[in-house]
């Protein structure tokens, strides 16, 4: 672990983690599958599963798109 601006500063296997009004963060390590997640980046796997109305899921190893997800509003 070390001082960062952003991820491109740590290992492939770690991510920045900056704290609100701070302008560095440290490098820390992504989390494994069923982990707790906010955002895909928290992830090894680089997938985060939350649902619709939450704010946090778990790192997964693959996501299943359904009709009613926000993103397949975009591929229509």
């Amino acid at each position: 672990t070390g001082t960062c601006e952003g991820d491109y500063m740590c290992k492939p296997e770690d991510h920045c983690v900056i704290e609100a009004a701070a302008t560095e963060g440290t490098c820390e390590a992504r989390a494994d599958l069923s982990d707790a997640c906010t955002s895909d980046d928290d992830c090894q796997s680089h997938y985060c599963a939350i649902a619709a109305d939450a704010t946090e899921g778990k790192c997964a190893s693959k996501l299943r798109l359904g009709i009613n997800e926000p993103l397949c509003d975009n591929l229509r």
